[in-house]
């Protein structure tokens, strides 16, 4: 019984896969609205860091080999949509329509990992 209780509070975060970990945050905090949680850095040159807004966070860890292959899909709330639509359009964030079992707003980083966005933002 002890152990349900551990399980119970369970936590993770997706971790992207970035060719520059510092890009890749400017990225999400400039043109997604993220914060900026923390960074890892070694030997002077940043190789984690972790973005969050609304409460989620993303890991963005540089690794050349698997940048660009991640995915990661978001359950928004109706508050959430109009928000996150006008900062989009605003920052100039290129988003298009695709279906992915459902209908989804899919939005890349400049390394090509997906965000897609259900309910979408754009009407078709």
């Amino acid at each position: 019984m002890r152990y349900a209780a551990v399980v119970e509070q369970l936590y993770g975060r997706p971790v992207l896969f970035v060719r520059d970990a510092s890009a890749a945050a400017a990225f999400y905090c400039k043109q997604l609205g993220f914060g900026q949680d923390w960074v890892h850095e070694e030997q002077g040159e940043v190789v984690v860091v972790q973005v969050s807004r609304w409460g989620y966070e993303i890991i963005l860890n540089r690794d050349t080999e698997r940048a660009g292959k991640g995915r990661i899909f978001f359950s928004l709330c109706e508050q959430q949509k109009a928000p996150l639509r006008e900062s989009l359009a605003r920052a100039g964030v290129p988003a298009s329509q695709r279906s992915w079992g459902m209908a989804v707003t899919e939005v890349r980083d400049p390394d090509g990992n997906e965000l897609l966005l259900h309910p979408p933002l754009l009407e078709r």
